[in-house]
């Protein structure tokens, strides 16, 4: 059987045994005229279902049922008056034969009279109505005669009181078993079987709570483990596989077809997410007419210039002397000319359709933001879409200490839900951002993480180190704000230890110093643990 230091139990609890081997703990509890079998694994502290149980109690065999979930129920008779009963289980469960001890302790109706009646007299009624009725007699006379005289009247309750209760019913005081001690008034308030905290830190926690609150344990073995630093970085997008969508002009949004994409919406690369329209102020739209009636005044006078030379070369007439140095072609070419740059500017003035730009994906992805409703007027530059491939980000990691570059073989990153991530390193760089050289890492499994979602990085380095390899959950924090496990001292005792830890990955911490090897320690619940007061 594994050895184990002494269980320390609070007083007025009911009556129960333990006993332990290397496979099953056994923690059995009286109640009336039946005893409560809690049987768990030995490591691990699962309940175990569907054993056969044979169980001897005071040297005669009792029946055992199964209740359901680890609790084995046997029908002992009448409560036995004798001080220590012997209790046997024999257990065959999963191919494995077991057979468990122990000693009942059974206390006397003596003992259990003592102990209620020393608490008893502190809570008997009749000093504290004394001491009311001399208060509230004393205070309605000294009303009158102002502040002093009423705390006088006080002082004077409080004196009949101290002087009605018995001088063994203060804690401390008294000799032999007359005295209360603070586990004894605490124990004579609480539940018998309710979890709490004995006077040297350590828990008391029945089988039945570590039942309900899921308690777990784990035998600890000294391993080596890559030695991590933690960083604080945040997710960021692939350069490769994200892109904005930009406004090049001042215009107004258009919907396409299929309308506008909203954000989680997946896009392919050169599709149509939106249309721009260019908006003409009244200063460029009065600015364009100027240039058509420019234009308009020039056409008309090479229009003029053709015709006669037209007329004139059909009457035989000499004509101007500057239209024959300038060729027929040549004015019917500037003509032309003319009347396109003319269209187009009308059509900037009257043709809306025609200037439609349309905005398209940069990349396949998924949109991230989307910053456009129809008829919204944007300008040049704005960012109106973004768009990321969920399955290719990086995480970008913050290091004040240029020695971690040297060695850096990995990491892992931890989000706030406690969700863990491998990480490959991808290089870091050259410059300082915010007096910190960026780390950057590729996320190795695909996983959905919002762009700029702040997570914890453990960025491993090539040094090993010994410890007691743990699950973080196994690693709370004691009011002081120490490291500290909760070892299974006992069937139903824990007791915490300050620890020094280092991180690990996000899975899991080393345990450098504090914590003995061999030991059980809780791994499942140890949050849970440390709020029992």
């Amino acid at each position: 059987m594994p050895s184990a230091p002494p269980a320390k139990r609070p007083p007025s609890i009911p009556p129960r045994v333990e006993a332990s081997s290397a496979d099953f703990e056994l923690v059995g509890v009286l109640e009336g005229e039946q005893i409560l079998l809690y049987l768990t694994r030995y490591i691990g502290n699962e309940p175990i279902h569907g054993a056969q149980l044979i169980l001897m109690f005071d040297d005669r065999e009792v029946p055992v049922a199964e209740r359901g979930g680890g609790v084995y129920v046997g029908a002992v008779g009448t409560r036995p008056l004798a001080p220590q009963i012997a209790v046997t289980l024999q257990i065959a469960h999963d191919g494995k034969d077991d057979l468990l001890g122990g000693m009942l302790d059974i206390p006397s109706a003596a003992a259990v009279a003592a102990g209620s009646g020393l608490f008893g007299s502190v809570l008997h009624p009749g000093p504290w109505l004394l001491a009311l009725g001399a208060f509230l007699g004393g205070f309605g006379r000294a009303r009158r005669r102002g502040r002093a005289a009423a705390s006088v009247a006080a002082l004077g309750a409080f004196g009949i009181l101290a002087t009605a209760l018995p001088a063994d019913a203060h804690p401390g005081h008294g000799e032999g078993e007359a005295g209360v001690s603070r586990e004894e008034l605490e124990s004579s308030v609480l539940p018998p079987n309710s979890p709490r905290r004995l006077s040297d830190g350590s828990l008391f926690v029945p089988k039945q709570a570590q039942f309900i609150l899921g308690i777990r344990t784990a035998l600890t073995h000294v391993g080596e483990a890559t030695r991590s630093t933690r960083l604080v970085g945040r997710v960021v997008g692939d350069p490769a596989a994200s892109g904005t969508v930009q406004s090049s002009l001042v215009g107004r949004i258009e919907l396409t077809a299929d309308g506008l994409p909203r954000v989680g919406q997946p896009v392919s690369r050169g599709q149509v997410l939106a249309t721009i329209t260019p908006v003409i102020n009244p200063l460029d739209r009065g600015n364009i007419q100027q240039q058509i009636s420019l234009i308009d005044r020039e056409l008309g006078i090479l229009q003029r210039r053709a015709e006669d030379a037209t007329s004139a070369n059909g009457n035989g007439a000499s004509g101007d002397a500057g239209l024959d140095r300038v060729p027929a072609g040549l004015v019917a070419a500037e003509i032309e000319a003319l009347s396109r740059r003319r269209a187009t500017m009308n059509r900037v003035l009257l043709d809306r359709e025609a200037l439609r730009i349309p905005l398209r994906a940069p990349t396949d992805g998924v949109v991230a933001v989307a910053n456009v409703v129809a008829g919204q007027i944007v300008e040049a530059r704005d960012t109106l879409y973004e768009i990321v491939d969920p399955k290719r980000i990086w995480v970008e990691a913050a290091a004040y200490d240029p020695a971690i570059l040297n060695g850096i073989a990995g990491g892992s990153a931890v989000a706030s839900d406690g969700r863990v991530f491998p990480l490959s390193y991808i290089g870091h760089g050259p410059k300082l951002n915010q007096q910190a050289i960026p780390l950057l890492f590729h996320v190795r499994e695909p996983v959905m993480l919002p762009i700029g979602t702040p997570v914890s990085v453990l960025v491993e380095t090539r040094e090993r180190h010994s410890g007691i390899i743990l699950p973080p959950a196994a690693v709370v924090r004691n009011p002081a704000g120490q490291s500290v496990v909760w070892q299974h001292a006992a069937a139903e005792r824990f007791v915490p230890l300050i620890v020094r830890v280092e991180p690990i990955d996000g899975r899991s911490v080393a345990v450098v110093d504090g914590l003995p090897d061999d030991r059980r320690v809780v791994v499942v619940g140890a949050d849970l643990l440390n709020q029992i007061r």
